[in-house]
């Protein structure tokens, strides 16, 4: 998962970098912070699936997946803007004195991390519940 989270970041920053053409050392920069984020949403993943398996006999599905929606988005943004866009944003401001592009590169990564959230929840929501527990 770190090495498909690593992938992940390295093409957003990539892509970012061709739109807007800003230098490919962004890429280089993403790479580390994408392998920590996709340890860490390895572990947000399996705690959430064990909360399904704990909220779904009390709850029942639509207020289950209703619930890990906004926990999937929420934990998203937050360990994607701590692990990714915070750290890249500082080196684009500090080091590469650009301060419109990092806000920029921040609203980019935020809208497809809310896409992965999404693809995330629904493939979590699909699948039976673990016993974790």
């Amino acid at each position: 998962m770190a090495i498909v989270y690593m992938g992940i970041t390295a093409c957003l920053s990539l892509f970012f970098s061709f739109i807007h053409d800003s230098g490919f050392q962004l890429v280089l920069w993403s790479l580390l912070p994408g392998a920590v984020l996709g340890l860490t949403l390895l572990v947000l993943e399996r705690s959430l699936s064990c909360l399904k398996a704990v909220l779904l006999p009390g709850m029942g599905g639509l207020l289950t997946a209703f619930m890990l929606f906004f926990l999937h988005v929420i934990g998203y943004l937050a360990l994607s803007s701590l692990l990714v866009t915070y750290p890249l944003g500082f080196v684009m401001q500090e080091l590469w004195e650009t301060r419109s592009l990092a806000g920029e590169y921040s609203l980019f990564a935020v809208n497809f991390f809310i896409v992965l959230a999404i693809v995330s929840w629904y493939r979590n929501i699909r699948t039976n519940p673990c016993k974790c527990i």
